[in-house]
């Protein structure tokens, strides 16, 4: 099975003082291997260190 990891990130101005989290909760289950797990999040990371 092939697998494409394709990521974009929009800029957006935000006001971090006025920024709130609302609580929410998920009715989902993710089963994937740990391998994928750690390689999705070091992908994800990068957009961080920009």
């Amino acid at each position: 099975q092939d697998k494409i990891s394709d990521f974009e990130m929009k800029l957006m101005d935000i006001d971090s003082e006025h920024l709130g989290i609302p609580e929410a909760e998920y009715h989902a289950i993710v089963r994937m291997p740990s391998s994928e797990f750690s390689r999705i999040c070091k992908d994800l990371s990068t957009i961080g260190d920009t």
